[in-house]
């Protein structure tokens, strides 16, 4: 398997604007999973998910999950 790395930072994706306000109100925290996914927009070719440690629906929905990506 081969793997790539994006990273995510509070500022990435943000106006010059955006990133001041940001920085003015000492956030330091990501902006949460769909900004993650934004931020590997450029990165990403094929069919994915995003499948969150918290969010566990249980074998047969992955493997559902794996056969409709498999599918399209």
């Amino acid at each position: 398997m081969n793997a790539e790395y994006v990273f995510q930072t509070p500022d990435a994706l943000l106006t010059a604007e955006e990133q001041k306000i940001a920085q003015e109100a000492n956030r330091a925290k990501s902006w949460g999973t769909v900004h993650a996914v934004l931020c590997a927009k450029d990165r990403i070719n094929e069919p994915f998910a995003v499948i969150n440690a918290d969010d566990y629906y249980g074998r047969s929905a992955f493997e559902m999950l794996g056969s409709y990506l498999s599918s399209i």
